[in-house]
């Protein structure tokens, strides 16, 4: 058992292998963290990249809506592959509206329906950088008890949990 001044002066006693084992702990919590804010960060990622692939299929469907613009488009494909293709209908687009759905829409309603798309994932990712704040605060929380705790001399060198 080891004595030390509490905060208030008073004397506390504390079992070294007891601290070192909520160093243990906490060293975790901080791991745990930063997987929870990777995977956040990953998520976020492909959120924004669909964001702007919506975004860019809703500027070709408005520029659909004047026949006498072009007859042709560009249609994406996947692999970063694109055909030059005639447009034969101006007034409607085909909609997946979920469970492998396909439906034809208007083009002003397809527009908006890719902009509540756009408009949700946008909310998610202001809720997903919401937590990760939180996240960081809490694990700055840590950090700092942590280096409390070193620098009054009841805990060890947090480097040798890493």
């Amino acid at each position: 058992m080891k004595r030390v001044s509490s905060f208030q002066g008073e004397s506390v006693s504390f079992n070294p292998s007891d601290i070192d084992q909520q160093m243990q702990q906490v060293q975790s919590q901080l791991q745990i963290i930063d997987q929870q804010v990777a995977s956040l960060q990953q998520q976020k990622i492909q959120y924004t990249e669909y964001i702007g692939e919506i975004s860019g299929t809703i500027s070709t469907l408005r520029g659909l809506d004047n026949p006498l613009n072009s007859n042709t488009t560009i249609l994406p494909l996947p692999g970063n592959i694109y055909l030059r293709t005639k447009v034969v209908d101006y007034e409607n687009a085909l909609v997946n509206v979920g469970a492998g759905a396909i439906v034809s829409k208007p083009i002003p309603e397809a527009v908006k329906i890719l902009e509540e798309r756009v408009k949700s994932f946008s909310d998610l990712l202001t809720k997903m950088n919401q937590e990760i704040e939180k996240m960081e605060s809490t694990k700055l929380q840590l950090q700092q008890m942590m280096m409390a705790q070193r620098n009054q001399g009841i805990a060890p060198d947090p480097t040798k949990y890493s």
